[in-house]
C-alpha cells in the first residue's frame, strides 16, 4: 500500500487536486503497489486570489465535495481522508498527455445514463463561475449560441457548473 499526502499548506483545494491523482497512479504503477491511502492534510494557504478568499467553511466544504470524491474516481485509491502528512507530489499538471486514469462509479453511471440521449452525441461543457475572480468566468453568452449549435448539430449538451 502507497501513502501519499496532500498538503493545503502547499496545494489549493481544487480540481487541481485531479493532477496530483494522476502522479499519484503513475507512481503507484512504477512502484507495482496494490492501492493509495491519501490523507488531505489540513493547512494554510495563501499565494492566489482564491486561497485568500476562501472561508474555514469554503475549504472545508471542497475537502469534503470535491477532494474526497475526485479520490473515489480514481480506483486504486482505497482510502482517503483528513489526516497528517508530507506532500511528496506536485499539484501542477504532468508533463504531456497522460493514460487516463480516473473511473466514474457504477452509482455515478446509473445516475447520468437517464440523460443520455442514444439519439444524440452527448458533450459535456463546464462552465466557471467565480465570486472573486469574475476575469475567468466563462462567457455565457458566447457558450450559449455554441450550445445552439451543438443541439442542431445532433448533439446533446451537458452543462457542468464549475463553481
Amino acid at each position: 500500500m502507497m501513502r501519499l499526502a496532500y498538503e493545503l499548506s502547499k496545494s489549493p483545494a481544487t480540481w487541481d487536486y485531479v493532477n496530483f491523482l494522476v502522479r499519484a497512479e503513475k507512481l503507484r504503477v512504477e512502484r507495482m503497489q496494490d492501492g493509495i491511502s491519501i490523507r488531505i492534510a489540513y493547512g494554510e494557504r495563501r499565494i492566489s486570489p482564491r486561497d485568500k478568499q476562501f472561508t474555514e467553511e469554503r475549504k472545508r466544504w471542497r475537502i469534503n465535495n470535491l477532494l474526497i470524491p475526485l479520490s473515489r474516481c480514481l480506483p486504486s485509491v482505497v482510502d482517503v481522508a483528513e489526516g497528517a502528512g508530507t506532500q511528496t507530489l506536485e499539484y501542477l499538471p504532468p508533463n504531456g498527455p497522460q493514460t487516463p486514469v480516473l473511473r466514474a462509479p457504477a452509482a455515478a453511471k446509473e445516475m447520468i445514463a437517464p440523460f443520455l440521449n442514444a439519439h444524440r452525441k452527448p458533450v459535456s461543457i463546464t462552465l466557471r463561475w467565480s465570486d472573486f475572480e469574475s476575469q475567468r468566468n466563462s462567457d455565457l453568452i458566447g457558450w450559449e449560441a455554441a450550445i445552439s449549435w451543438l443541439v442542431e448539430h445532433g448533439y446533446n449538451p451537458i452543462i457542468v457548473p464549475d463553481a
